[in-house]
C-alpha cells in the first residue's frame, strides 16, 4: 500500500514486460481493497498510518496551546485540537478494524470529535477576534446543545436509527 511498494510493484511488471519472466518479487501483488488516488495507490493500512499521524500531531499541538492558557484563544485552540485528535484517532481504528462491530464502536467514537470540533473552532474563531463578550455560559451551552444530541443519537442509533439506517461493506476498487 505505501508508495515505495507501487515503486516495486511497477519495476516487477517492467522486468515481467521485458524478459517475459516474473520478477523476483512478482508474489508481492498490491491489495484488492486498494484506493487509486490520482495515479498513487494508497492502501487502508496508508489510511491508518495517515490519521494516526495526524492524531499525535494534532494532541502534540493541543498539550501546548492548553499550557499556554493566558495567551489569546489558547484554551478554544487545544480543545479543537484535541477533538480533531480523537476524530483521527478513531478514524485510524474505524478503518483498521476487520468487523462491522467494531467499525461501528469507532465510528460512534468518531462523532464526539466530529461534532465538537466546529463548536470549538467557533469558540476559538470569537475568542481570537476579542468577542469574548459574546460567549456567556448559556450561549456556549445552547452552541454544545446540537452536537450533544447528534452524539447520544449515534451512540443509541440501534434503537431508532435516526443516524444509520443500515450498512454495506465498501466496494474493492479494481
Amino acid at each position: 500500500g505505501s508508495p515505495c511498494f507501487c515503486a516495486l510493484w511497477r519495476v516487477s511488471e517492467r522486468w515481467r514486460a521485458n524478459t517475459g519472466r516474473p520478477a523476483p518479487s512478482a508474489d508481492l501483488r498490491p491489495l484488492d481493497y486498494n484506493v487509486r488516488t490520482q495515479g498513487l495507490r494508497m492502501g487502508i493500512e496508508g489510511f491508518v498510518v495517515f490519521f494516526l499521524v495526524t492524531a499525535l500531531f494534532s494532541a502534540a499541538v493541543a498539550v501546548v496551546a492548553l499550557r499556554r492558557r493566558p495567551d489569546t484563544a489558547a484554551r478554544p485552540a487545544g480543545w479543537m485540537l484535541l477533538a480533531v485528535a480523537l476524530w483521527s484517532f478513531a478514524s485510524a481504528f474505524e478503518y483498521a478494524a476487520s468487523t462491522l462491530a467494531e467499525k461501528l464502536v469507532w465510528a460512534k467514537i468518531e462523532y464526539i470529535g466530529i461534532e465538537t470540533a466546529p463548536v470549538f473552532l467557533l469558540l476559538f474563531a470569537l475568542e481570537y477576534n476579542r468577542l469574548q463578550y459574546l460567549m456567556t455560559r448559556v450561549r456556549i451551552a445552547l452552541l454544545f446543545a446540537i452536537p450533544v444530541t447528534v452524539i447520544v443519537l449515534a451512540w443509541t442509533n440501534e434503537f431508532h436509527r435516526l443516524v444509520w439506517s443500515g450498512f454495506s461493506p465498501p466496494l474493492a476498487s479494481r
